[in-house]
């Protein structure tokens, strides 16, 4: 069988990777990124126990959940875009993404490139032993198994059918479903659009489910909710301001 998981890439320079989040690294103190989950991070992840468990951590960007479920004994294996073809966007008229899709595909190629290289440096800085597997989230290879733990962190708002993703997520994990994401604090079963054309943007920041929705879903994959609260979290994007408000959601497997 093909192994489908990623030979370590080597990255000799820090300024060759875009840091997604923030993280202290060996030899290169704090690297500043988008999201600095330094402090929070055991709220992120809902304080679930993983040590001595497989954890497949999905979309994981720069990697410093992967890195932090490593450090807690998890045996992590790391899923991200292999490609920016994989990626989808609001339908903003005068956007490059609209009007010309191979100048958008090279630019965010390059994004791509460099996230994944802040991936490896942080890697290979941290001495991790973590696996990495880079592919479709919509179409989740059989060839990665099943994990105890799996871990969907701020990932679906940025897409534009999450339903699809989180079932591939929940075919994958036999035991204990992490979900941190923007969610609506209602048992009615609603969906909202992110960003609107009033707005402008950002145009990746697609649909926001209600716990109601997740609860249905989670449901049908034989999934059941037992413990939903809301943490802050510190956050620099123009997105947010401060500490931004996400809901963790745990799920265990119904046997």
């Amino acid at each position: 069988m093909t192994d489908i998981h990623q030979p370590p890439r080597t990255v000799d320079s820090i300024d060759d990777g875009c840091f997604y989040h923030t993280m202290e690294l060996p030899g290169h103190g704090v690297v500043q990124g988008q999201w600095d989950l330094r402090e929070t991070v055991d709220d992120y992840l809902g304080h679930v126990d993983v040590s001595g468990k497989t954890v497949l951590d999905v979309g994981c960007a720069s990697g410093f959940l992967s890195f932090a479920l490593e450090q807690r004994g998890g045996t992590v294996t790391s899923f991200d875009a292999d490609d920016a073809s994989r990626y989808r966007l609001l339908p903003f008229r005068d956007s490059t993404y609209i009007r010309d899709r191979k100048a958008w595909l090279e630019e965010t190629n390059a994004w791509v490139d460099r996230l994944h290289n802040s991936y490896w440096f942080a890697h290979r800085a941290l001495a991790s032993r973590n696996r990495v597997v880079y592919g479709d989230i919509y179409h989740l290879p059989e060839a990665m198994g099943t994990y105890d733990v799996a871990v969907i962190g701020q990932m679906l708002i940025h897409l534009s059918d999450p339903i699809q993703a989180l079932t591939q997520v929940a075919l994958r994990c036999h035991g204990t479903l992490i979900i941190t994401e923007d969610m609506l604090r209602t048992h009615r079963r609603y969906a909202k659009l992110k960003t609107t054309a009033k707005d402008g943007g950002p145009p990746y920041h697609f649909w926001v489910l209600s716990i109601g929705t997740y609860r249905e879903l989670l449901t049908m994959l034989g999934f059941e909710i037992v413990s939903f609260k809301k943490y802050r979290h510190r956050c620099t994007t123009s997105d947010y301001t401060g500490m931004a408000p996400l809901h963790t959601l745990v799920a265990r497997a119904v046997t």
